[in-house]
């Protein structure tokens, strides 16, 4: 017998979960002894798996007088840990530590932060915190980047289980190319709270971090990632961050925002929001967005960032989506939020360069070649003159054209 485990009390009883497919309902209640009781509708298929499952996270968390009562409906591993762990946490006795952020940002950033800055973000879907079955076919849609949500679509109730159903799904679903974001809520909320159980497990990529004012949002994000990476020894990863504005102080701090951390990839638009702060209402044409759109543009490429859009709303309608999103592409914009998985072809049929754009870029590129031959820096391609900006974009297309296997 271990001798150092100490006996964990229930401080008061506890319900998580929801009665849906692809999820359960775990009750943590007071019992001089441990019980459990585990009701499945596949129970007769998984019975040990499902009791080895709940005993090695019982045991992790050191319960031996507790009623852990499990009434499943064919949740997946990950939903199963992730509830019983809620569960467990909100009924036994225990304290918060608080977070000693007080030493200085980052001087300088790994080499997976400069990978990062280049990575894919035509779409990024937006996932529940809160929904299981939603997470666990994500994945198979294509899209560059998932978002797992702990702000705006999850409940205040809500805001501890689905830390652990993020933490646990990310942990679980075999992810491979796509970037694992989280979307956490703001620092002075529940922001800390989020990252001590996200961070826990090491299984993702970049932060989300929503309603960025001021560069002091961008610092005390850093100095409180920075603290976690050390308690959970991250080693040599570090994760990014990607500030979301969307109030009008945020579009008018955003050169300092974007300059105020190394760990920063992108900046990104959250138009909702802006236009709930603004007062206004945000049109099919979305005219009373450019000016906002375009000082988050200006401060991303001033310092080497992407350049994100919000989302677009409506997805009853995939025509408005695709012009709007020609008009994101033109503006500047590398990507943007998605809500929906039929989404995705279309932003990425967009955001794909064109045969007719790729061969052109080609042709750029060989007409400047044999252009410096003759010892010029400039060259004529039909009946325009093209130089080191046009060969620029050019390499651009090239670039992402062979990313995307299209040369």
């Amino acid at each position: 017998m271990n001798r150092n485990i100490t006996k964990v009390r229930l401080g008061r009883s506890s319900l998580e979960g929801q009665p849906e497919k692809s999820d359960l309902i775990v009750e943590v209640e007071p019992s001089p002894s441990l019980i459990i009781d585990i009701n499945s509708s596949v129970l007769t298929l998984y019975r040990k798996h499902l009791e080895k499952v709940v005993s090695e996270i019982v045991k992790e968390y050191h319960f031996q007088e507790a009623k852990i009562t499990v009434n499943d409906d064919g949740a997946l591993d990950f939903t199963i840990k992730a509830r019983l762990k809620a569960a467990l946490c909100m009924a036994r006795e225990s304290s918060v530590q608080p977070v000693d952020s007080s030493h200085p940002p980052l001087a300088s950033i790994n080499k997976n932060i400069v990978e990062l800055k280049s990575r894919l973000r035509r779409t990024r879907l937006y996932l529940p915190g809160n929904n299981p079955y939603l997470m666990q076919n994500a994945y198979l849609f294509g899209s560059d980047a998932l978002i797992f949500d702990l702000e705006d679509s999850v409940s205040p109730s809500e805001k501890l289980p689905a830390r652990y159903l993020i933490s646990e799904a990310l942990n679980f679903l075999p992810l491979q190319d796509q970037e694992r974001m989280v979307r956490i809520n703001p620092l002075d909320g529940e922001g800390i709270a989020d990252l001590r159980v996200v961070m826990r497990l090491k299984n993702f990529d970049t932060v989300l971090l929503p309603k960025c004012e001021c560069s002091d949002d961008i610092l005390n994000a850093d100095k409180i990632i920075s603290y976690f990476e050390r308690e959970y020894n991250y080693g040599q990863k570090q994760l990014a961050l990607i500030p979301l504005i969307e109030t009008a102080k945020g579009v008018l701090n955003a050169p300092q925002i974007a300059a105020a951390s190394k760990r920063n990839v992108a900046l990104t638009f959250g138009a909702e929001d802006f236009t709930a702060d603004m007062g206004i209402s945000r049109s099919q044409q979305g005219e009373e967005l450019l000016w906002a759109k375009g000082m988050i543009l200006m401060a991303a490429k001033a310092n080497g960032l992407q350049a994100l859009d919000t989302v677009y709303s409506d997805i009853s309608n995939p025509q408005g989506l695709e012009q709007d999103t020609i008009t994101s592409k033109s503006l500047g914009f590398d990507g943007r939020g998605i809500i929906h998985p039929e989404q995705i072809d279309i932003v990425h049929r967009v955001y794909q360069p064109s045969p007719s754009e790729i061969e052109y870029s080609q042709r750029v590129v060989d007409a400047l070649e044999k252009a410096r031959t003759q010892g010029n820096g400039v060259a004529s391609l039909g009946r325009k003159m093209i130089d080191a900006p046009v060969e620029a974009r050019a390499l651009k297309t090239i670039k992402l054209a062979r990313k995307l296997n299209l040369i």
